[in-house]
């Protein structure tokens, strides 16, 4: 059987050809959760950063929340306005004067209740979402997709902090690898083209799952989604 696209293979347009798809597989009721977590917070994010310091407020964790894990929003939810405010602040502050280490900003976001390494990347990549990916499911199996002794979409997850370091290093040579002269892929870019290339095999036979590789890999460069990522210095 003909296996998806991977991480190995991938080109900068396959893969860029794969982020492009991404807004029509969001299921509808969805959608709203969806563009505040990848339009709207990063934004309201980095306006704070200019002005004394990013910090998430009660309602923004808890929508981010729900985005992933509803069975998780009550434990979210149970945090007071005030420790939200304080951790993510603190954790962002941190970030933000070493981010070559996010694994301590990490760990101190999953002190609050209901959150652990998964959810604390999700609250952390909408601050950078340029640099740190999201540990969601299907970016975490394709990227590990044909790591020895694995199971390709059907690995389990231990949802441990050694994963998201593992996570972490290869999607960082990942980025490095389609490097497309001054453009380079994001993290949240990644996450979508695995998102979407989770969904294409999830509705096709494995062996159709992904189309033509070669045919993708031949569309001309002027289709490729150029972007200005913004972030914090």
């Amino acid at each position: 059987m003909k296996l998806p696209i991977l991480p190995e293979r991938v080109t900068y347009d396959q893969l860029i050809a794969k982020v492009n798809n991404y807004e029509r597989i969001v299921p509808s009721n969805l959608q709203e959760l969806d563009n505040f977590r990848v339009k709207e917070l990063p934004g309201i994010l980095h306006q704070r950063q200019s002005s004394g310091g990013a910090f998430l407020e009660k309602e923004e964790a808890t929508k981010l929340l729900n985005w992933k894990l509803y069975v998780l929003f009550l434990l979210l939810a149970s945090n007071s306005d005030e420790v939200i405010r304080a951790i993510t602040k603190d954790a962002f502050s941190a970030y933000t004067a070493n981010p070559s280490d996010p694994i301590k900003p990490l760990e101190s976001i999953a002190k609050l209740k209901g959150v652990g390494p998964a959810t604390a990347s999700l609250l952390l990549s909408c601050f950078d979402h340029e640099n740190i990916p999201f540990f969601s499911d299907e970016m975490f199996r394709w990227i590990h997709f044909e790591d020895a002794g694995v199971k390709g979409w059907d690995r389990k997850i231990g949802y441990t902090m050694k994963e998201y370091k593992s996570l972490l290093g290869k999607v960082s040579d990942l980025r490095t690898k389609l490097k497309d002269g001054e453009t380079i892929v994001t993290a949240l870019e990644i996450e979508q083209a695995a998102t979407v290339i989770f969904s294409e095999r999830m509705k096709q036979p494995l062996e159709e799952s992904l189309g033509n590789e070669e045919e993708e890999a031949s569309k001309p460069s002027s289709s490729k989604k150029k972007r200005t990522v913004k972030h914090p210095k």
